[in-house]
């Protein structure tokens, strides 16, 4: 399958499961709405696409089901997709970046106001961990798989990682009370910027591989 072909594939399949997964029946609607419309709003999907992939390639290498590896790594694909949209929506806020527009659409805060976005957002950071820990829909990894996948997404997701890199920006310019911005260095914030992004990419690489080992034990147990 040519890789255009085998990418579409992927993310047909994480929009489905995305769909699936903020259903929220039991949510407030207002809050549900926001969410959805923050996180099925189009865009690349290119980190729950390479969970995904890890997990094909190393079940394929260690002789593991390539189609349940993909199933069993789902899970981890959409949490890191949830915690992607959520830093988006509060990236868009009038106290960060301030943006009004995201792929082509209204931001978040500006169609649901500022409080309701950063509701949104919170959702999503925490709905990631809830899809990433849940028992169900089977197939689901084992729960130390589970534990280890949720483990390395906080990290990567919190202040040793990207919440890190935003608090960064906003010193770097000014914007913390009491707090003068400092020297600006291109060389240090190009290479602080490139190892956060890069964080956020091993989480979605590792979650994969996790899910593959976890796939692979199956198998072996079986």
């Amino acid at each position: 399958m040519e890789l255009a072909a085998y990418l579409d594939d992927l993310r047909a399949g994480i929009e489905r499961a995305l769909e699936q997964r903020l259903a929220l029946a039991e949510a407030p609607a207002v809050v549900a709405d926001a969410m959805r419309y923050a996180a099925m709003g189009g865009g690349k999907r290119f980190r729950p696409c390479l969970t995904l992939a890890v997990a094909e390639r190393v079940a394929e290498r260690s002789g593991a089901g390539v189609a349940t590896a993909r199933a069993l790594a789902m899970p981890a694909a959409c949490a890191v997709e949830l915690v992607h949209c959520y830093s988006l929506v509060h990236d868009d806020l009038p106290g960060m970046d301030d943006d009004t527009l995201r792929r082509g659409r209204p931001t978040t805060h500006v169609v649901y106001g500022e409080g309701m976005a950063i509701l949104a957002g919170d959702g999503l950071l925490t709905e990631a961990f809830a899809v990433l820990t849940s028992d169900a829909p089977a197939p689901v990894p084992p729960a130390d798989r589970r534990l280890a996948m949720t483990a390395v997404l906080a990290r990567a997701a919190g202040a040793i990682g990207m919440v890190g890199g935003q608090a960064i920006d906003l010193a770097g310019a000014g914007r913390v009370p009491d707090r003068a911005a400092p020297p600006f260095d291109a060389a240090a914030l190009a290479a602080d910027c490139i190892a956060r992004a890069t964080a956020a990419l091993d989480a979605a690489g590792l979650a994969g591989h996790l899910t593959a080992l976890a796939e692979w034990t199956l198998a072996r147990r079986a």
